[in-house]
């Protein structure tokens, strides 16, 4: 009943964040998109709007889409003002929406991470090359760690999808490490601290890729300048709500659209050479 009462709440509040509610000058709207559950997330970043709200004198309110596809679609049509944003979904639309980059992340210092692909803990796979007529759990087809990044790693290696058995996109990372655990795919690609919770529950991590820029907070180009300078200065100074987002947050960094630049080649070169197919 709980989860049921927490949808409806879920979903009236997506659907009052209107354009003409994105507008209003008392209220802000702050969109996440949905690499974990919606209740997972709300918890997650509600304490970094109430933080902006307090700073800036306005009612921050928290949107997650029900996809990255729609989060897309939302700053198309003005209904969010600014945002958290995976590293892909920023490669894939910043420059095209114009988005203003507010503030990079970093976890213990730095404002890269890796992905992982990782197996069963007694799996007689070795490498990435072993992968040839085996099974692969993919995430999000929009995710940066759960399908860009994996995806691009097999490829270097010379594996490409049809040369799998079959693969599937299973949504979060936790679902990735779920099916790999069980048995339903041989491999699986996600972030590092989601595998590191399945590594004593039976998974091997069997590869890691090259460091890609983190998420980011990012603007839409129609808040006015005094707006996102007060959000900007806000996130700068939010060093205990950002926790809230991933304990080892210590701090965020200026960005630029041209630090994506390499995620955004390596993201065409998979589209282009070894489309999946999603559904």
């Amino acid at each position: 009943m709980k989860s049921l009462k927490f949808a409806a709440l879920l979903l009236v509040t997506m659907l009052v964040a209107t354009p003409l509610m994105a507008a209003e000058k008392d209220t802000i709207v702050f969109g996440v998109h949905p690499f974990k559950s919606p209740k997972k997330l709300v918890k997650m970043f509600k304490p970094v709007a109430d933080h902006v709200g307090a700073a800036l004198g306005k009612e921050v309110r928290l949107v997650v889409s029900q996809s990255y596809e729609e989060l897309e679609q939302m700053y198309k049509n003005g209904q969010v003002d600014f945002g958290y944003m995976g590293p892909a979904l920023y490669a894939k639309v910043g420059e095209d929406l114009n988005l203003q980059p507010l503030a990079r992340i970093k976890v213990k210092g730095k404002g890269t991470f890796q992905g992982v692909v990782v197996v069963k803990e007694n799996s007689p796979i070795k490498s990435l090359a072993d992968l040839k007529s085996k099974s692969f759990a993919f995430g999000d087809p929009a995710s940066t760690l759960s399908h860009y990044v994996p995806h691009a790693m097999m490829m270097q290696q010379g594996v490409m999808l049809p040369d799998l058995e079959k693969y599937a996109f299973v949504g979060s990372h936790d679902n990735v490490a779920i099916n790999v655990l069980n048995g339903n795919f041989t491999a699986g690609g996600l972030k590092p601290g989601v595998a590191k919770n399945y590594l004593d529950k039976g998974l091997r991590v069997l590869a890691q890729s090259e460091p890609v820029p983190e998420h980011i907070f990012v603007a839409s180009p129609k808040l006015d300048a005094k707006t996102y300078n007060g959000i900007k200065v806000a996130i700068f100074n939010a060093s205990e709500p950002l926790k809230s987002i991933k304990k080892s947050i210590d701090g965020v960094e200026n960005a630029q659209y041209a630090d994506y630049a390499e995620l955004k080649k390596l993201m065409s070169e998979v589209d282009n050479t070894d489309p999946a197919k999603t559904k």
